[in-house]
């Protein structure tokens, strides 16, 4: 077991890893269709019936009688932001 442990290290740093995986995780530009992505589109709440259209990941409540439908796809991360108390960004 030890020889395979040393022989993935010698081919691949854990931090290269975890870089690859980290990348292969977050949409951007050239990763579009990211596992973060394919995770979204394919939830599916609420329903039990296959869903096949390019709308994104399905969510539906009953609310108050009401039938509420989540739908989302294309998300997108940005530069972390803090709301102190007072109600200030920074």
């Amino acid at each position: 077991m030890q020889e395979i442990i040393e022989s993935f290290f010698r081919e691949r740093s854990l931090v290269n890893h975890q870089l690859a995986s980290y990348n292969d995780c977050i949409p951007s530009t050239d990763n579009q269709l990211s596992r973060m992505e394919r995770i979204i589109r394919n939830i599916r709440v609420g329903t039990d019936e296959e869903i096949i259209d390019d709308l994104g990941g399905y969510i539906k409540l009953d609310v108050a009688d009401q039938d509420i439908v989540i739908r989302m796809k294309n998300i997108t991360l940005g530069a972390p932001n803090i709301r102190e108390a007072n109600g200030s960004y920074h």
